[in-house]
């Protein structure tokens, strides 16, 4: 257990997982809204992502024991990249609607640019709570007895400074023109 580089990636990945759950949350809305979506729309987005990370806990947690650790983080890598890239390119969406001669609408039929932000956030929340349950389970089997606590608190410290540095990053990176 004592290599230190699967220790770094693996609190560098569980940092970089709760970044992205939170550093959206700045603009989220304003993002949201440039497309027409609603404020009850904006809460389900929100919660999209909550429940794409318990969905892949459980899902890929078990995934994990039949294929094995490092093919399940590399799906759960591949499900947070294709999250990213929806959520990404909702504007792109939104936009050839409304050059299309399309009209947004606040409410009832939304342009397909906020249902690309809800698909891509739960996506990602997929992957990144199958990521942390797999690291999880894999701290439990690698550590050492003597050294389980302090590892899996380190991991949930690590998750903590990304849920508070999230929006840090994402206010930082919103002031840049």
């Amino acid at each position: 257990c004592g290599c230190v580089l699967w220790q770094f990636i693996f609190f560098y990945n569980v940092f970089c997982a709760c970044v992205a759950f939170s550093i959206v949350m700045p603009s989220l809305f304003l993002y949201l809204d440039s497309m027409g979506a609603t404020a009850s729309f904006y809460a389900l987005v929100v919660a999209a992502y909550s429940f794409g990370e318990a969905i892949g806990s459980i899902v890929l947690g078990s995934v994990s024991n039949s294929f094995g650790i490092r093919r399940t983080l590399l799906l759960c890598t591949a499900l947070s990249f294709i999250g990213a890239c929806l959520y990404a390119l909702a504007t792109t969406a939104a936009g050839d609607i409304e050059s299309a001669g399309g009209e947004r609408s606040r409410g009832g039929n939304l342009s397909p640019g906020p249902l690309l932000v809800l698909m891509g956030r739960l996506i990602q929340g997929l992957g990144s709570g199958g990521q942390q349950a797999v690291e999880q389970s894999y701290l439990a089997i690698a550590a050492r007895p003597e050294e389980r606590t302090s590892m899996t608190g380190k991991l949930a410290t690590f998750a903590c400074m990304g849920f508070i540095f999230g929006p840090s990053f994402g206010a930082a990176v919103g002031a840049l023109p």
